[in-house]
């Protein structure tokens, strides 16, 4: 508000070092006894993927006079959930299915084990689609221990799940025909 006889120039910009997040917008003449808007917006996508809460400031300047609004927006999230993880574990190779979810996006799952002979294993998911994830890796994963399904979201938040494969035996029947004369 100007509360003098006199027009006035004013001007408002983001100060500061890190707030790439914050948007100001409103600078002009302001009449006698009249008032001015300055819109200050928060741009989500630009705001840290880490929770936490940022700040920023904007300095309004006219004639001689200025001062500073301080601005804070908040980044929540929650670890992403797992809702289900299995495997196949078969002759030289194994797949595996993860299904997991999050507030923000899921960018990364992996399984992680110990294969038979202590040798640790990571097979790395591809998305196929939504919540999805699948992978394979040539080694059977037969015997293994310590097997868990790890999902991490795009503000570095991340889930773990322990499950157990499920192993595909292979029996090989022979047939032995006896023909007695």
């Amino acid at each position: 508000m100007n509360e003098t006889p006199c027009s006035a120039t004013f001007s408002a910009t983001k100060t500061g070092f890190g707030a790439a997040w914050l948007t100001v917008s409103g600078a002009g003449t302001i009449g006698p006894n009249a008032s001015a808007s300055v819109t200050v917006s928060v741009n989500n996508a630009l705001v840290p993927a880490q929770p936490g809460s940022y700040t920023g400031s904007v300095l309004v300047v006219w004639g001689s006079n200025s001062f500073t609004v301080t601005v804070t927006t908040e980044r929540t999230g929650t670890a992403p959930v797992i809702s289900s993880a299995t495997g196949t574990c078969g002759t030289g190779t194994s797949s595996w299915s993860v299904t997991a979810s999050d507030d923000g996006s899921v960018v990364s799952v992996e399984v992680r084990y110990n294969d038979s002979d202590g040798t640790p294993r990571t097979v790395f998911m591809v998305n196929a689609g939504g919540n999805a994830w699948r992978g394979t890796i040539a080694n059977n994963g037969k015997n293994g221990t310590d097997y868990r399904a790890i999902a991490i979201d795009n503000a570095g938040l991340q889930a773990t799940l322990s499950f157990t494969p499920r192993t595909i035996l292979l029996l090989r029947k022979t047939l032995f025909v006896v023909i007695r004369q």
